[in-house]
């Protein structure tokens, strides 16, 4: 149980949290209104985590680990936020045991990790070799901590390792009871505070800009209870998962190379498409990513398409050619067209399609006045605004602005084709919120 103290100490740290305000020490403050455009993420106990190694949900809290030895324990919530502007506050209670080794409040990569990432146990506090950043807890001095009690920021490696990126030994025991932890994130910059005090402030240039929350824990031959209570993180929006292992399925041509999506290559009659599994409301979606069509002789481009997802699944792929992977498709799709088709615009515009006619999309707007798509690489911005209107830029200027019939609830999809013309058609860089 909580004391009284660190319970009113709790509930202050919560209510600035919930309030969307920078933590101070210590004056008592009365709760404020929940800000606007925000989205609170549904605690550990309250259902939805994953739930991997020795982590258990135990009443409203998470228990991480017991107090047996080489434990290592996760929860992870499996839709990313975006990370710039997330707010978090939460408990910590360790010990029990001899003394070891400590937990950690996670952000993963959803581009890399998936909700059963677990790390290695004992020093690497169940999170190294996750991708990610994490603010951890640690007791037990391990080679390279600066002491058997502190806190720190870390970006994990690839092996069972973890790179500290500041640490700071000047905190509580953070094995004496219940400590109230708040983390505020600022663009790549984190803030901890514990206890009403602020700890650490650090900017981690790896922090990404989406992430899945996660609480982690371990145990190496010293041991304690490690456990999480009183969760409460708010975002300023949820995110979809950027093409990689989280739910994306590939058809046809499309692969993952390195940190890009490439949809075709420079071959002939190729088609390709990556839809993402898990359904989003289209109200005030928005998307941004890096595309680039070049390589080949011209033709015939990508779109990004917001599927019907009442009528279509991960497998959709619709025509090849000048129908871009899409015609056939149930949904809208913005485009990106370098081949003039009968009825097209140009040999280069930017496009939304609202369906096909044959093995052609049938436009509701197009522009032309774009440079050279196949020239260097495009950052195109979708957005869906609260009238029902579709604004898509590309490299910073307006190229359409046009009222569509959304479906309610979509899934996002990348495709792409070629013909007798061919290009690769390639995306990176991607970030969806809604």
């Amino acid at each position: 149980m909580l004391s009284p103290r660190a319970r009113r100490t709790t509930n202050r740290l919560l209510a600035l949290v919930a309030g969307g305000l920078l933590l101070g020490a210590a004056a008592p403050v009365s709760a404020p209104a929940a800000p606007t455009g925000r989205v609170t993420v549904p605690a550990p106990g309250a259902g939805g985590w994953t739930s991997n190694g020795s982590a258990r949900i135990a009443g409203t809290g998470l228990q991480l680990t017991r107090t047996g030895a080489h434990q290592a324990g996760s929860a992870v919530y499996p839709v990313p936020v975006v990370t710039d502007g997330l707010k978090a506050a939460f408990i910590t209670v360790i010990g029990g045991g001899s003394g070891g080794d400590g937990l950690t409040f996670g952000l993963l990569d959803p581009a890399r990790a998936t909700p059963t990432a677990l790390g290695a146990a004992g020093g690497g506090l169940g999170w190294a070799g996750t991708p990610g950043v994490a603010v951890t807890f640690d007791t037990h001095r391990n080679t390279g901590d600066p002491s058997g009690n502190f806190i720190g920021v870390t970006a994990a490696t690839g092996d069972s390792s973890r790179t500290l990126a500041t640490t700071s030994a000047r905190v509580p025991d953070l094995r004496s009871g219940p400590h109230a932890v708040a983390i505020e994130v600022s663009g790549k910059t984190l803030s901890v505070w514990m206890d009403g005090a602020r700890l650490l402030n650090a900017t981690v240039p790896d922090l990404p800009a989406t992430a899945m929350p996660a609480f982690t824990g371990a145990n190496g031959g010293k041991t304690d209870n490690h456990a999480v209570r009183d969760a409460v993180i708010t975002a300023a929006s949820y995110a979809v998962a950027p093409p990689g292992p989280n739910g994306w399925a590939h058809n046809g041509s499309a692969a993952l190379s390195g940190t890009g999506l490439v949809l075709t290559d420079a071959v002939r009659d190729a088609r390709g498409s990556a839809v993402q599994a898990t359904a989003v409301p289209s109200a005030r979606l928005r998307a941004r990513y890096t595309a680039r069509l070049g390589g080949g002789t011209g033709g015939d481009g990508l779109a990004l398409v917001l599927l019907d997802a009442a009528k279509a699944t991960p497998a959709a792929l619709g025509a090849g050619g000048g129908g871009l992977g899409y015609a056939g498709l149930p949904g809208v799709a913005v485009t990106l067209d370098t081949h003039r088709n009968p009825g097209e615009p140009a040999t280069g515009f930017a496009g939304v399609a609202v369906g096909a006619t044959g093995s052609l999309p049938r436009y509701a707007a197009a522009s032309a006045a774009l440079p050279g798509l196949r020239t260097g690489t495009h950052a195109v911005d979708v957005s869906v605004t609260g009238t029902g209107h579709l604004l898509v830029t590309v490299d910073g200027t307006r190229a359409l602005d046009t009222e569509v019939a959304l479906p309610r609830n979509v899934r996002i999809a990348f495709t792409a084709a070629t013909g007798g013309h061919t290009d690769q058609h390639t995306v990176r860089d991607v970030l969806i919120t809604y």
